[in-house]
C-alpha cells in the first residue's frame, strides 16, 4: 500500500520504527543506483548489525555468500526491508505482483532483482537492526524448519508466492 502512495520517480527506502540507518546508508545506495540503468528494477541492500535495545552491536549480518541466484531468491528471504533502497522501476514492478500472495516485500524485491533486474549486496554495515525483548520476528531455527516444510511442496506461503511470481513475471524472466 505504501508503494502505491509513493512517488513514481526517485529512490525508495524502507524503514522500520525500531531500526537505525547509519549516516552513509542512503549515500552509498544512491551512488550505486545512480550508476545503473534506471529502466531495470534495481535493489541495493546493505549489510546490517543486530543490536540490542540500547543499540549496542551484537553481531553483523553480512550479505549472502555469492553467487546469490534467482533460484536461491525464490526459497530464501535474505534481504531485510529496512536495509534496502530501490528505484522507481522496482517500485512499478513490485506493484504488478498480487498483494494477496505476498508475505514479504523484501523477498519480492530480491526475487525481481535477481530474476530480471540487478542487485547490489554491500558488505559495509549501513543499518542497525534493533532486537527488542518484545520483537515478534521468528527465530532462525523456526525459519529453518518452515523452509524445509515449504521446500517439500506442501500448499504453503512459499508455493503460493512463487506461483504468483510466475503469473506476474513469466514473460520477463530470462535465462541467466
Amino acid at each position: 500500500a505504501l508503494l502505491e502512495r509513493a512517488d513514481a520517480g526517485g529512490y525508495l527506502a524502507f524503514s522500520d520504527q525500531d531500526d537505525v540507518w547509519l549516516p552513509d546508508k542512503l549515500e552509498r545506495a544512491a551512488d550505486w543506483l545512480d550508476a545503473r540503468d534506471q529502466t531495470k528494477p534495481l535493489l541495493f541492500h546493505g549489510a546490517y548489525a543486530m543490536a540490542d535495545e540500547r543499540l549496542s552491536r551484537v553481531r553483523d549480518v553480512l550479505p549472502p555468500d555469492p553467487p546469490f541466484s534467482f533460484a536461491r531468491a525464490l526459497t530464501e528471504n535474505v534481504c531485510s526491508g529496512f536495509s534496502m533502497v530501490v528505484n522507481g522501476s522496482m517500485r512499478e514492478t513490485m506493484l504488478a505482483f498480487d498483494r494477496n500472495a505476498l508475505d514479504f516485500h523484501d523477498w519480492l524485491a530480491a526475487a525481481i532483482a535477481t530474476g530480471f533486474g540487478e542487485a547490489r549486496f554491500d558488505t559495509r554495515v549501513t543499518a542497525l537492526h534493533r532486537r527488542l525483548d518484545s520483537s515478534v520476528t521468528a527465530d532462525r531455527a523456526f525459519k529453518g524448519w518452515k523452509w524445509a516444510l515449504d521446500a517439500l511442496g506442501r500448499d504453503t506461503n512459499m508455493k503460493k508466492r512463487n506461483l504468483a511470481f510466475s503469473a506476474a513475471y513469466a514473460g520477463r524472466l530470462c535465462a541467466r
